[in-house]
């Protein structure tokens, strides 16, 4: 097979647009309590392939690997697909499916899960994993020491599986074919529960044709019309807002 960087085209598409404009926000995330991070277009791409090159080297992450994606809406899920991807793997958005890998914020909720589990701490500057590894890999003690090029991969063919739920599946192919959008600022919330969500919450076709995405959890004031939106919307920015349920 084939190594090199560029995994599939969408991955190519993406990277391209991020390092386009490198310091241009591409990626803005509030919580419910309205912490804020701010990701630029080369910070994210940066994340992504140092994520790419840990499963790579604790797992040989490549076609055919599933790993499982035990992650809420946030930042560093966005980071952990696209860096999946770059490897050719498979996401699982269901935890409790068969996995060879499972990137969790609870490993120890996890005990009978039979293959590698790796830690996740979701706090911006955490350089280790607050809380009980029980045997996991610790991702925050090890991310930031992988390079910051993305190492030789393995290209999944256009039928391997990309991402996966238990009741669907989405390949390479239909990953990369993903629908252009006009580079917008895009606010966006829901419960990333199918493939098609997941790809639009991460804003996998906002990001890839320019645009910038804010995501915030659902339980942030500005989910719902009214006053805390359009405040968002104005401190931000926002020219389309996409929140499920939402009139707008």
């Amino acid at each position: 097979m084939a190594y090199g960087r560029a995994v599939p085209q969408w991955n190519q598409r993406l990277s391209q647009a991020l390092r386009a404009d490198p310091g241009k926000p591409r990626l803005t995330w509030y919580d419910g309590d309205s912490q804020r991070v701010e990701l630029s277009g080369a910070v994210l791409d940066n994340w992504a392939d140092k994520t790419a090159n840990l499963l790579l080297d604790e797992v040989d992450a490549g076609p055919g690997t599933r790993i499982g994606l035990d992650l809420p809406l946030h930042w560093r899920t966005a980071c952990w697909a696209v860096g999946i991807w770059r490897t050719g793997a498979c996401v699982v958005t269901d935890p409790t499916s068969g996995t060879d890998v499972l990137v969790t914020t609870r490993p120890a909720d996890h005990p009978s899960h039979r293959g590698t589990r790796i830690a996740v701490a979701l706090p911006p500057l955490a350089r280790a994993f607050d809380g009980p590894l029980a045997g996991a890999v610790d991702s925050a003690a090890t991310l930031l020491a992988q390079p910051d090029a993305l190492g030789p991969v393995v290209p999944p063919a256009p039928d391997d599986p990309a991402l996966a739920d238990p009741t669907t599946t989405l390949d390479y192919q239909t990953l990369t074919a993903h629908p252009a959008s006009s580079p917008h600022r895009v606010l966006r919330t829901a419960d990333p529960a199918t493939p098609v969500r997941l790809t639009d919450l991460l804003g996998l076709d906002v990001l890839a044709d320019g645009g910038s995405l804010v995501l915030i959890t659902t339980d942030h004031p500005a989910t719902a019309p009214g006053p805390a939106r359009d405040r968002l919307v104005t401190a931000e920015r926002i020219t389309t807002v996409e929140v499920e349920n939402s009139p707008d």
